[in-house]
């Protein structure tokens, strides 16, 4: 059964592979305008700071020295197979989330439950 959900759900276009990975620091300007939301004026700007200034060393730092790559764009491009030093914009994002603790609560020293907050209506 497990076996046939993943080639209806890509059929029904509910899953999207990548065709192929494009590892940004080794592609040409064709290559770079072939891909949706990339045109020849942001190619240019790609190659020529890749040219000037050396290699991407991962998303942030694309975005940080290319004028108009926004964040959805980023997304955008990595869901297409773009690559930057070999990863996918997903998972150096994930791996950026910081993850944060619940505040702490601190017990009702009587009953050891949380205390109870107290507003004008309850007092």
């Amino acid at each position: 059964m497990n076996r046939l959900l993943l080639p209806a759900s890509l059929a029904l276009g509910l899953i999207a592979l990548p065709a192929h990975a494009l590892e940004l620091n080794t592609a040409t300007m064709r290559q770079l305008e072939r891909l949706d939301g990339i045109g020849p004026t942001m190619a240019r700007r790609i190659i020529d700071e890749r040219r000037n200034h050396g290699e991407f060393r991962h998303w942030d730092d694309l975005q940080s020295r290319v004028r108009g790559l926004s964040e959805l764009k980023a997304w955008e491009l990595s869901d297409q197979g773009l690559t930057v030093a070999g990863e996918s914009h997903r998972r150096v994002f994930v791996a950026k989330v910081p993850y944060q603790a619940a505040p702490h609560v601190k017990p009702n020293h009587h009953s050891g439950a949380p205390a109870a907050k107290h507003t004008q209506a309850s007092q």
